[in-house]
């Protein structure tokens, strides 16, 4: 039997006496949470490439996750944004995420990630950020990707 989704374990453990925040889990972090701040960094592939890893965590077992912050960039060289030379995906498994699997900008710095509305992330979830170059010059250059957030204990009755 596979977990309930995080919005029904949340009404759930209201319902029986669990959690008593006015907001769900993945709006305001609950009791017991604990964030999360994962970046990875690699030399930019040369073009033309396959996607390629930057960037990958699984949800611990019994946990439930949200990221509220991406990030991703190249750091050295000269990137014409959205020129489509570099493109940025997040997968969940093996699925890319609504609106962020075919990313030809960057979004944010290291210091200033880009806030994104709530991407909730279900216990043993595979998250995967990865780039692929399709035309970027990319000598001596580095791309970096990271994603910020926090995971919650499941509620159980």
């Amino acid at each position: 039997m596979s977990a309930a989704p995080p919005y029904w374990s949340w009404v759930e453990g209201r319902m029986n006496g669990g959690q008593s925040a006015s907001d769900p889990p993945w709006v305001t972090p609950p009791k017991g949470h604990q964030p999360f701040d994962f970046f990875g960094v690699i030399d930019t592939p040369v073009a033309p490439t396959a996607q390629t890893t930057v960037l990958t965590f699984v949800v611990p077992a019994g946990w439930f996750g949200v990221i509220q912050d991406l990030t991703h960039f190249v750091e050295g060289g000269f990137f014409q944004q959205g020129s489509g030379e570099l493109i940025w995906r997040l997968q969940l498994d093996q699925e890319y995420v609504q609106n962020y699997g075919n990313i030809l900008v960057s979004f944010g710095d290291m210091s200033s990630p880009r806030s994104v509305y709530a991407i909730v992330l279900e216990p043993r979830q595979r998250v995967t950020y990865s780039i692929e170059n399709v035309s970027f010059a990319a000598g001596g250059t580095r791309s970096i990707c990271g994603c910020r957030g926090w995971f919650w204990p499941s509620i159980t009755r």
